[in-house]
């Protein structure tokens, strides 16, 4: 047997850590066992999660796209109005998941439907989007974008006029600013004009009126900084800033909420070999690597995990969360050249009664051939079985260029409107299933010795005198990070 190998075990994974996270306040991961999931935005890859999403359909679901986007914007000024000098405005604020038919009182249900109703007249959108359906097109998120920053600022100044006309809203509030930055009043004729052009195409239609709109844009954003530096509050010139120009491009980011819950993975590689994997992950060669066995399960490769299950209320005392020990699914990432392409209006997640009042039927009670698959109980359920199963793809999928990580994760996700706290997306481990750590090349005396404390401490606790300390070095033969076995204790 060679010095890197030892023992007869089950399949491995190794899980870098920098010296930060294992010891130190107020993480202590070793001594407490516990592997955090992180979310996308924690992860590495700027990309991580990206879909393809293409919108195609027919009026119905496009004008509730529209409708939606202006109940968004309507409710992020109402928030603006709140707290807009008190608390910055982000993508938070943004109620993708809200339902513009159930707002607190019937005053705001009425003020809204007079504003969604004004926005579709004089903006033509109804003919807009007959002209989306008789095309079926496959619209990108460039291309969406650059509709809705079209009639962004004619939106927005509609809404804001008529919370004034309601005695909600000063008028000097945002009519003068948007005033400066608006077009040419969108007509029925110059918004269908993008559209005819994208579907005359020019093939790169999109792109170039993508970046052209940014472009616009970006300057528009870095006048009003300029102008206005001196005139505002930070907290109130940044959320001008967001109602103004921020706004549609957070929205479509934040449209992919509506095609599957908030999801957090903790990552793991099959090999502890490459020295880029120490560099990143491993704190520049300055941390540890956790060797952890693997166990056969139903769902395949998984790890001894324990987790939040349920919040139990004790009689007389206060509720005591529940955690169950049970095998977790480890999943494979795949490594492809490009994304998974989604259909946006066949793939929106949630349940079925809100999801065909408020995106699959009409005022007057027509109902989107994109419904088709909640025609009948089967078919409702074989959609769910490829939706979920694309969502999984998704969030194990990632770009070639990291095929060297030879990537493995535990996946958590929550409700769809509901996303985890940290301590819900902390995880605690079966100590039996930890077998060993690997000493990085510049892991300090004082930090390998703090480690082999806790370590050893918890052998003595559970009876166990097979776990292995080993030390990295690099292989001028192998040309990358091999190890040697330490004997400690």
């Amino acid at each position: 047997m060679s010095h890197d190998e030892w023992g007869t075990r089950l399949p491995k994974v190794y899980r870098f850590r920098s010296s930060k996270y294992l010891l130190c306040e107020p993480y202590r991961e070793l001594e407490r066992q516990t592997i955090f999931c992180s979310s996308p935005e924690q992860l590495n890859d700027p990309m991580e999660g990206f879909r393809d999403i293409v919108w195609c359909g027919d009026n119905i679901v496009w004008a509730n796209l529209l409708k939606h986007y202006v109940f968004c914007l309507d409710q992020a000024y109402l928030l603006f109005q709140i707290i807009g000098q008190d608390e910055r405005l982000g993508s938070e604020h943004i109620p993708i998941l809200g339902q513009w038919d159930e707002l607190p009182t019937p005053q705001l249900n009425e003020l809204f439907d007079k504003t969604w109703k004004k926005s579709r007249d004089e903006l033509c959108l109804s003919e807009f989007c007959d002209r989306m359906e008789t095309a079926k097109r496959k619209v990108r998120r460039d291309e969406l974008l650059l509709y809705l920053r079209y009639i962004h600022l004619e939106v927005l100044s509609g809404i804001q006029q008529d919370w004034v006309d309601h005695g909600l809203a000063p008028e000097e509030e945002l009519t003068q600013l948007a005033s400066e930055f608006r077009n040419l009043k969108p007509t029925a004729s110059k918004l269908l004009e993008l559209a005819t052009l994208a579907e005359a195409e020019i093939e790169s239609f999109s792109e170039v009126m993508s970046f052209a709109s940014h472009q616009v844009s970006e300057g528009q954003r870095l006048s009003h900084e300029y102008h206005f530096r001196d005139a505002f509050s930070e907290t109130l010139k940044r959320n001008r800033k967001f109602l103004l120009f921020d706004f549609p491009q957070v929205y479509v980011d934040q449209l992919d909420k509506l095609l599957g819950p908030d999801w957090y993975a903790a990552c793991f590689s099959k090999s502890f070999h490459n020295p880029s994997m120490w560099s990143h992950y491993g704190d520049g060669h300055k941390g540890v690597c956790l060797i952890f066995d693997t166990s056969d399960s139903t769902f395949g490769s998984s790890l001894d995990i324990y987790r939040p299950l349920r919040n139990r209320v004790n009689s007389g005392g206060p509720s005591k969360e529940e955690r169950e020990h049970s095998p977790m699914q480890l999943s494979d990432v795949s490594y492809s050249t490009r994304p998974i392409t989604i259909d946006f209006f066949r793939n929106i997640g949630g349940r079925s009664p809100a999801l065909m009042r408020l995106w699959y039927t009409d005022e007057g009670g027509n109902v989107s051939d994109c419904a088709a698959h909640f025609s009948t109980n089967s078919g409702e359920d074989s959609w769910r079985e490829r939706h979920w199963a694309d969502f999984r793809s998704v969030i194990t999928s990632k770009s070639k260029d990291w095929e060297y990580e030879q990537e493995s994760r535990l996946i958590l996700h929550g409700l769809l409107d509901l996303a985890l706290d940290n301590r819900r997306r902390t995880l605690s481990y079966n100590f039996e299933s930890l077998t060993g750590i690997i000493f990085g090349i510049r892991t300090s005396d004082e930090d390998k010795v703090r480690v082999i404390d806790i370590i050893h401490r918890k052998c003595l606790a559970s009876e166990r005198t097979d776990f292995g300390f080993f030390q990295a070095y690099y292989s001028p033969k192998h040309e990358d990070i091999r190890k040697f076995k330490l004997q400690v204790f």
